[in-house]
């Protein structure tokens, strides 16, 4: 049975690797099958380049393999972020939720006019996250170690060794694998460091819905989001309401925003139809129904 898990994981990896647009499929098959050995020997822990910033990695995870064998986690979606970071210039403001150990936060803090927040719950990966941002003596970036919800609260979150797919539960036992984490609304954020994000990233496992939830009071302030599983119907009614368009999806070597996924999908972004059409008609990107 593990063996089985393991080989699919591996298939999966090479899957990856072969349809991202940026990578040499050989190059980085190699360099995945060096990563296999690195876990098997425990060989941590490592420091790893990501687009022009380090990363440092303390155990085997699935961001970590892919930022090792790609260069870069979500290729095209990281790099959409950050140009459309300088283009704002000092009113870029950018909301990681689900930061893990640091690949969006990183890569969007290189905009040196940027002011990033952070959210990630998990210690471990929080402690990771953290040691990144000084690694990297990033100063924009405001660290948050608490969980995002539709509400102020305490909620259950797993704590297993693969810190990539922590999540909250709701079952109310608490184990080894369980902890206690407190967490706040995004509107209650906005409003204790007076601040209004330009760009929402969200990626939770399966939390997304009660992000969303917990954010109507400055959702409308906000141009653009990237959210995990929001091909999913009610994140995508929910956030039509509002007046987003999408799910839609960037392709950097086209530099279109198209209606089409990338050949390794990436997560489905919404925009403000004000704001495409701006950056549309600049040129920085084509947009495309």
């Amino acid at each position: 049975m593990i063996k089985s898990i393991a080989f699919r994981q591996i298939i999966n990896s090479l899957n990856q690797i072969h349809c991202a647009e940026h990578v040499d499929t050989m190059t980085g098959a190699l360099r995945h099958i060096s990563w296999m050995f690195r876990r098997m020997f425990n060989k941590f822990p490592v420091e790893l380049k990501i687009s022009n910033s380090k990363i440092k990695v303390y155990h085997s995870s699935g961001v970590a393999a892919l930022v090792n064998c790609m260069g870069i986690y979500d290729y095209n979606n990281i790099n959409l972020i950050k140009l459309l970071l300088k283009e704002l210039g000092q009113s870029g403001v950018f909301f990681d939720v689900g930061s893990n150990i640091g690949s969006y936060t990183l890569v969007a803090s290189e905009v040196a006019t940027a002011k990033v927040f952070s959210f990630e719950p998990g210690t471990t990966a929080f402690s990771e996250l953290k040691r990144n941002i000084e690694l990297n003596k990033r100063s924009n970036v405001k660290l948050l170690n608490f969980a995002v919800s539709d509400k102020e609260s305490v909620l259950i979150l797993t704590n297993g060794k693969e810190i990539s797919t922590n999540k909250v539960v709701n079952n109310p036992e608490i184990t080894q694998k369980n902890v206690y984490v407190k967490s706040k609304t995004l509107d209650q954020v906005c409003r204790e460091y007076d601040v209004q994000p330009n760009i929402v990233k969200i990626d939770v496992e399966g939390h997304e819905l009660k992000v969303l939830e917990g954010y109507y009071e400055f959702i409308e302030d906000t141009d653009m989001l990237l959210i995990e599983e929001g091909q999913n119907t009610q994140i995508c009614q929910w956030l039509l309401s509002f007046g987003f368009e999408g799910p839609y999806y960037f392709h950097l070597n086209k530099s279109a925003i198209l209606s089409t996924t990338q050949k390794r999908p990436e997560d489905p972004i919404f925009f403000r139809p004000d704001f495409l059409k701006k950056y549309d008609k600049k040129g920085v990107i084509k947009f495309k129904r």
